[in-house]
This record gives C-alpha cells, structure tokens and sequence, in this order.
C-alpha cells in the first residue's frame, strides 16, 4: 500500500495547544489541511487572495482552495493545497472558483456546487453542496482586509484544523461522550455522517472525517512483530510457524502482548508526527489461522501448523493478548483473523490465488479449515479478514454464507471483516463473479465486508447513486468499524487512554522474549548416539557452514519487522564462544546451484573438531505470492552435507525454514535441529541448544513427508491423505515430534468418567516423570480417534496439550484435559450436521502421536463410551 499524504493536522496536538491570536501566525501548512470557519481575528490563516486565473489563493502563499479528491459529490470537502494555475488539465478545475459578490456564493467551475458552511460555529468544516441560496453559501469578501466572512456572523474563512471531542460542540455529541457504550457512540457517529464519508471510511487508507474529529487510521502487520518503516524499529520474534513449535499456550499470549505493546508505542510515535496509516495503525491483520495442508504453500510459514485444534488454541491466546484490555475499557490493539477461508494455496504454482476457486467438500470445509476460525470467535477477536480465492464458485469477500449466516448469525461475531489487499476489486477483474466493479463492491458489502484495502469500495458511491445500496447500508458497516475505532480510545483525550503513555523503549524490555521463544520454537529431529549437547570446552575449533550461517535472510521469515539487532550463527559461535571459527559459506545462497565452494568448506571441516552446516531455505524463496515446486533442501546442500560428512566425523545440520525441507541425508549425520525461522535471537538460540545451555524440546507442527511423492495436487481440496490425521503413508518425520535430551515417562492416566452422554465432555489427567540427568520442558499431547464412527472421520486428532516447563530430573508433574462435545463430533451424510455420535473415542497421551516410533518415550492408552443417540452439536 502507498502511504497517504498527511493530509490533516493532528487533532491530539491541537487539542493540546491553546488557540489564539498570537499562537495562529504564520506557519508551513502542509497540503491537505481542511479549511474551516472560526471568529475573524485578521491571522495570516484567513487572509487570501482573490486571482485573476479564477484561483482563490491564501495570501502571500502557493496553496489555493482545492476540492479534496476532485470530489464533485455532495459533501466533498474544501482543502487548502499547493496551487497548480500552470497546468490547465481537466481534471485542476477543482481550485478553480467564480465568486459572485452580489449573492455571496462561491461556485466550483468543475461542477457547479457551492462551497457550504457546515454550520455557523466555530470549526465547522467547508463543504461542496448544491447551491441553494443558504446564508452558509453566502460570503462576504473584503478587497481590502482580504477576508471571507460568512454572511451574518463574525466568523471567517480559515485555515483551520481537525475538530475533536475537547472542543465544543463536539465535547456535547454523544460519540463523544466516553461514558457511553462503544456501539451507542458508533451509531451517533455514523448518524453525522455524509454518504461521501460514509464511503471514505470504507477504504482502508482514507483521510478520517476532520470537521467531526475523526483522523485517518489504518493497520500493520503483527504475524510476528509489528511491521515498521525502518526507523521505528521493533522486535522480530520467530516467524509465526516457528513459535508455534513451542507447543506453548503462554508464550504465544506474552507475544502477542508485547506486540501489542510496541503497535502502541509505534502509533504513539507516529501520530505526533501527523503518521496514521499503514504501518502505523493499531488494526493488526495477525494472526494467520489458514491449515497447511500443503508444505509447497509459501504462506504455510504465516499461520500455526496443520492442525486445526492447535490453530485454534494458540491464536486464541494470541489474540487475547494483542486485544489486551484496560480497566478502563480499552483495546490495546485489534487482532485479524485471516484469510477466511478455505484458503492455503496455491499463490502462484500452479495457478493464481487470484483466480483459484477452492472446491472443497462441506465435511472438509466444516472439520478442518472452520474450527480455527471459529475459535477465533469464540475468543473476541474484533476483526477478519476474507480471503482471495472463491470458494466452491464464490469468491470469499462476496460471500453471504461466510461472512454473514455462518460469521455472523451463527458464531455471533460483532465485529468487522476487512478484504485482503484488491480482492474486492478482484471479484469483478478476475474472478468474473460480477459484471462491472461497482456490482462488485455491491456484492461485498452486501455479503458482509465492511472495510476494504484497495479502491473496490470507491464505487459504492456509483452504487449508492444508482439505488443498488442504501446509506443505511453504508452506515451499518461503518459503524462496526467505528466501534472497534472507539474501543481503541482514539476519539478520547489523550491522557484518558493508558496505552498512550507507551513509546518505542518497550522494544529493548522484549530481548528476552525473542530469545524464550526462539529456544522454545527448536526441535531436534535427530541426535544420533546422543551427540548433542556438546561440551565446547572440550573443543578448540568449529567449522560453521552453510548459506545460512550468516545470512540475516534465513532467520525473518515473510511480513518481517526491521528490528535493532540480528544475531546469526556466525555471530553468536563468533562472539561468544572461544573456539576457532571457520566460517565458510560452501554455497553463494540456498539455491545452492555451484559447486564452486565446497573445497573451502571440506578443507574448513578437516581442520576442525566439529561442523555444524546452517542450510535450508529463506524468505525469498517462500512466502506471499511465492510458493514452492518441490519439499526437497535446495540444490546441492545434500551433496554438501555428504561430503562434509565424510571429511568430519561429527557433523550437526541446522534447518532453517518455514514449511518443511526434506533431504534423505538427515540420518546419516550427527543430529539434525530444525530452527525454522527463528528471529532476531535465532544464532543465540542455536548455540544454546547446541551447547546444552538449552534442552530443546519443542514438536513439528507439519508432517514432514519424505517429498512431493507423498502430496496430492496441491489444488486438491480434498483431505485425503493430506496432513496427520487423514494421512495413510508414513512420513519422515510425524506431526508432533521432537526429541530431548532427556526422557520422560507417562504414568497414572485416570479419565474421569469413561461412560458419558452426549454434551458432556470427558476429562482426564496424567503423571510425567522426568525420568533422565538433566532437567527440561515436556510437550504433554493427547490424541483421540473415533472407534464406531459411522461416517468418514479424522484417522487421529490432537484434542489437548501444554507444555510442562523446567521439570528437573526425577520431578512429576500432573496435567489435565477436557475432551469437549465440539472436538467428538462427526459431519452426517443427510444434511452436514456437526453430530455426537454413541460409541467408543480412544484417547492416547505422551509426548508424541501414537503410532510415531521414531519418537522416544511411552503412550499411554484409555477410552471412554459415549452412550444415549445422535445428538446435534447445536442442540447442545
């Protein structure tokens, strides 16, 4: 998105400064500040200029009255802008004026309208409207004192500001007025409003509504770390799919307060330098919880993995803690669900996320790409965001049952749902749903989007003008988005909202959070002869490896925030350690084509005592619009691991990544982590783990399949075969898996009641011991299948889990779960009812899935019966 001109001054400085007579001379005015009625008092502000080229220009200055954005409709607004009498295009007529002095207008030559006083007090804003002979079309002009006074009143044509709620008469309106409910303050607002602002507001980079106090405001990007400018630096956490390796409800809940925190104090910053829109604005489009159920998805690495259970579970936390709430009552930040729905590729191979239309069974739809989302409801979040792709023929933003009978009516959500940057616009330009663009924004309004990024919804004002949409229309949507502005207090005086006292020295307070959850996020895959840890002071030299021992690339991630410091594996090894480093490269980049740096990187393992070889993948291989042909490590990084394997005897391959990349090499070396991307600790974190300063203990959060053999068409909606629980083939490494450096064993499972009915939930608890020498976390998993089930289902599915902290050797823990109605439930053939149907659930707990042998530990087994009918969820 293009950042929008500054085009109003900043209604919280103003309400700070005292207007007066010697505190309103001359000053640079920027373009775009609104022109505004306010008592004469002779200031440089309102004196102007009538000129012979038909101009009205501020006297001894370049900028003219102008119309903002060529309006021409009923309600435009008048801004002062820098004056262009030299080019004579059509479309400069809007500073062009024919001020008659015998009735006191002042007509626009463009289309005729008059220039309108909304209201005779003090701040009301000049508007362009139908002349109709009003004493608020009516001005005097004084040759002389160069002035426009309104006609019978003391209050002149101005170079003024933004209204806001200090000043009277807004201080009196009810959306002012923060004693009120959030909503009853949106209505009032909406009631105020113009269909032309109505409009405005509907596009996500617009100009707010000055002469009611309403300033522009946008979104960021916060899938992990809130986007910046690159001067405005923040933290950059793990890459969203990496932290989700955790397995950690409270990590993902302390990230998405601390980046909260840093939205706050970004906009805090940015707003008193008259910055309001993207990257700036308090509307987080995070967290992403579309299912990979493909790793060739370049965005696989946005969202929390395939499963949806865990999705659900760790944006909920997620959420809660970006929409942190004050007592007061207001919002830290808003959080977006995105993309909604049905939505994991493809984005580029083999076809266009543009065109592609997902067709997708209702019992898929309903068991695997719903229940995040609808967790995502359950847990307040205050924003979604609809999708690109059509579903079964649909296009997602024009979607009535999505985002109005299933979103709204019934999941009860009472927020907004914003499209994805031009598919508004792309449900006409190639999706072909619609038949013009102004059926399109018809469509999505009226399907339930209410706030557009891209310029889909500028035609509403055609079809407000063509009869096809009603202000009340128009008003219904601006006013869920309205609510959510208001909860974030930006109507309210400055001091009132705690948020605002928060500034950019937050980021240096979250150095340690990056790093908890970079070393959480680490899963070791493989640990042959248990060669991990190593004892460094047992060794003098290391040979570091790989395109990705240095390159700041490999640790991001897409939608990255620029942030103070990285620290790569080359930096940590290097600086805090005392070993000789070798560091070769051995490939220019990941792709990794040459071999023309591999003799470097075998003699550098020859001559040392250790290798460990950073490869894999980086962002600019995977990512939004950027999906991959195959699963496989890139190029010749096996060939060069095999060789440094046979030049070294003790070699650890480090992983750093998004989705998946398999290589058949991975057990015949040492041990094998996988880093994903780790974020701006990512070196630190590595060297924590291979040192033992850090027993990692995170899971695979997507089936690592031995390569693209194992995957359908990734246009293939179907779920066969597709992710852990439908998939029949065995994989390379399973969902859910990790090693330690220790071992734990599972005892004393006791489910409560093993016979249960319908709408009632199971619960059971469990016993880990930290059965080795050293202490460590422990993933606590639990798996439920469908013994009797009558209907295709799910072979296995995760239906809890927490991550068990610190847990020193010989120490127990003990852990319970509820299996809910929800998570019991099959889709009827008859009519695709959720239903709870009698019969036997198995359930299995330990650290890993139950038919995983790879993993070390033991599962423990138990069921309970359901007994009585088939009973809908819904009537539960």
């Amino acid at each position: 998105m293009v950042i929008g001109l500054w085009r109003v001054i900043s209604w919280a400085i103003i309400a700070a400064a005292v207007w007066n007579v010697e505190g309103r001379g001359a000053r640079d005015i920027p373009d775009g500040t609104y022109i505004q009625l306010w008592e004469c008092d002779g200031s440089s502000d309102q004196l102007w200029e009538l000129m012979s080229d038909t101009t009205i220009r501020l006297l001894n200055d370049q900028k003219c009255v102008d119309i903002e954005q060529y309006g021409t409709q009923d309600g435009s607004n008048i801004w002062l802008y820098t004056c262009h009498t030299d080019d004579k295009d059509p479309t400069h007529q809007n500073q062009e004026w024919i001020y008659n002095a015998s009735s006191g207008t002042i007509t626009s030559t463009m289309s005729g309208k008059c220039i309108t006083a909304e209201g005779i007090i003090d701040g009301a804003i000049l508007q362009l409207w139908g002349c109709n002979g009003a004493t608020n079309q009516q001005w005097v002009y004084d040759t002389a004192g160069h002035t426009f006074r309104s006609a019978q009143s003391n209050l002149c044509m101005d170079v003024g500001s933004s209204a806001n709620c200090s000043f009277q008469p807004w201080s009196t309106f009810d959306y002012c007025n923060y004693k009120l409910d959030p909503l009853k303050r949106a209505e009032d607002l909406v009631s105020r409003l113009t269909v032309f602002e109505l409009v405005n507001l509907l596009l996500n980079d617009h100009d707010g509504v000055p002469r009611l106090g309403v300033p522009p405001f946008g979104h960021t990007e916060c899938t992990h770390g809130t986007l910046n400018d690159g001067q405005l630096l923040t933290t950059l956490f793990p890459q969203a799919l990496t932290m989700a390796s955790s397995f950690d409800h409270t990590l993902l809940h302390s990230i998405g307060t601390a980046i909260a925190d840093e939205v706050r104090g970004k906009y805090n910053v940015a707003f008193q330098m008259g910055k309001y829109n993207y990257p700036y604005g308090l509307i987080c489009w995070a967290p992403v919880v579309n299912v990979c159920r493909d790793p060739r998805w370049g965005r696989c690495q946005e969202g929390y993995g395939e499963d949806p259970y865990l999705q659900g579970q760790l944006a909920t936390q997620y959420i809660q803690g970006l929409q942190t709430t004050s007592e007061e009552g207001y919002v830290e930040a808003v959080a977006t669900c995105k993309h909604f729905d049905v939505h994991s590729g493809p984005e580029n191979i083999p076809s266009s996320r543009f065109t592609f239309d997902a067709l997708v069974s209702y019992r898929d739809w309903l068991q695997t790409f719903q229940p995040a989302f609808r967790a995502c409801a359950e847990a307040g979040v205050m924003s979604y965001m609809c999708s690109y792709n059509a579903i079964n023929g649909v296009p997602a933003c024009a979607n009535r049952e999505l985002l109005t009978d299933l979103l709204r009516n019934t999941w009860k959500f009472d927020g907004f749902v914003v499209s994805d940057c031009g598919a508004v616009e792309n449900v006409y330009q190639t999706h072909h749903y619609a038949q013009s663009q102004t059926e399109a924004a018809d469509f999505c309004l009226k399907a339930g989007c209410d706030w557009c990024c891209g310029n889909g919804f500028s035609y509403l004002l055609n079809a407000t003008e063509q009869g096809y949409v009603s202000q009340d229309e128009l008003g219904a949507s601006v006013t869920r988005l309205m609510k959510a502005f208001i909860q974030l207090g930006v109507l309210d005086p400055w001091d009132m909202v705690p948020y605002n006292k928060i500034d950019l020295s937050v980021v240096d307070e979250h150095k340690g959070l990056a790093l908890q959850a970079a070393l959480e996020a680490m899963v070791l895959l493989e640990n042959a002869n248990n060669t991990l840890p190593l004892l460094l002071n047992n060794y003098k030299s290391v040979a570091l490896i790989g395109p990705c021992a240095d390159d700041p690339d490999c640790v991001k991630g897409d939608y990255d925030p620029t942030p103070k410091y990285i620290v790569t594996p080359r930096g940590a090894f290097e600086s805090r350690t005392s070993l000789k480093v070798n560091y070769v490269s051995g490939c220019p980049n990941v792709l990794c084509t040459t071999t023309s740096g591999f003799a470097a990187a075998i003699a550098a393992a020859k001559q040392s005592d250790f290798v460990v070889y950073v490869g894999g993948i980086n962002r600019n291989f995977e990512g939004e619009g950027n999906d991959r042909a195959d699963i496989a490590l890139f190029g010749l990084q096996s060939t060069l691991i095999q060789m440094l394997k046979q030049s070294n005897p003790k070699v650890i391959v480090v992983l750093m990544h998004g989705a998946p990349v398999v290589s058949p090499v991975y057990s015949q070396v040492d041990a094998v982590i996988s880093a994903g991307y780790a974020g701006q600790e990512a070196g630190n974190a590595i060297l924590d783990v291979v040192s033992g300063l850090y027993n990692p203990a995170g899971r695979t959060v997507v089936t690592w399949y031995t390569g693209v053999g194992q995957l359908p068409p990734m246009v293939s909606y179907s779920m066969v075969n597709r992710t852990y629980r439908y998939m029949v083939d065995t994989p390379m490494y399973y969902f859910g898996y990790g090693l330690s450096y220790t071992t734990f064993q599972y005892s004393n499972l006791n489910i409560a009641t093993t016979s249960i009915t319908p709408c009632n939930q199971a619960t059971l608890q469990v016993t880990v011991t930290n059965t080795g020498k050293v202490a460590g976390d422990e993933v606590v998993q639990v798996y439920m299948t469908f013994k009797n089930a009558t209907v295709p289902a799910p072979f296995v599915s995760l239906v809890g889990f927490t991550r068990v902290t610190v847990l020193a050797p010989g120490n127990t823990a003990t852990v319970g779960f509820n299996i809910t109605p929800a998570q019991m439930t099959v889709v009827r053939d008859e009519d695709f009812a959720e239903v709870i149907e009698p019969g036997e659930y198995a359930v299995y707990v330990g650290g890993h899935q139950p038919t995983d042998t790879k993993a070390v530990g033991n599962i423990l087994a138990g069921s309970f019966v359901v007994v009585g009918s088939i009973t809908p969820l819904n009537s539960c």
